[in-house]
């Protein structure tokens, strides 16, 4: 193969890819099944939603890869017809050093933090999995989300007056 680089041995550093979509049917919760992965080496990105309604709590979809099987999409408030997509790649062994995924929750305030195991900075990067909400109104249930320092994931929102869950994934390379 011409031009080809080989890594490890492989031609590809990527195992799997899948994608797909969860359609909620009116409930807050539901899942989606894929092929198994390894959890310490997959990620999930959240690819949006559609969403049928003006409220910001049914609006937003929050993703969990729950097991090697199962990602989960949840809403905020009041479900509809929401259908979130997703895609999860597989990497093989060697090529990520750490995944942490976990959520911040601001009840009443317009910052917060959460701990996470030390990462190197300079090999990693962290992605929203989405958010939810039990405000109906979009300037309440927006926020955002920053590696603050090698232990820190810190979230702020412009207003205290309702509550919102930030996901995240911190991915840390070799």
């Amino acid at each position: 193969m011409s031009g080809t680089v080989a890594l490890w041995g492989l031609l590809s550093l990527v195992k799997s890819v899948q994608a797909g979509t969860i359609a909620l049917g009116g409930a807050v919760s539901a899942t989606g099944t894929i092929a198994a992965v390894n959890l310490a080496h997959a990620l999930v990105f959240n690819l949006g939603n559609t969403a049928p309604s003006l409220n910001i709590s049914a609006a937003q979809i929050r993703l969990a890869l729950t097991n090697e099987t199962t990602v989960t999409a949840t809403v905020g408030g009041a479900a509809g017809a929401q259908v979130g997509s997703f895609v999860v790649v597989e990497f093989y062994p060697g090529v990520l050093k750490s995944v942490q995924r976990g959520t911040v929750t601001l009840t009443g305030v317009v910052s917060n933090t959460a701990a996470i195991t030390a990462v190197n900075r300079d090999r990693a990067f962290m992605t929203c999995l989405g958010l939810n909400t039990n405000s109906a109104n979009i300037d309440e249930g927006m926020g955002g989300g920053v590696l603050t320092d090698d232990t820190t994931v810190t979230v702020t929102k412009t207003t205290a007056a309702s509550q919102l869950i930030y996901g995240f994934q911190i991915v840390e390379f070799f």
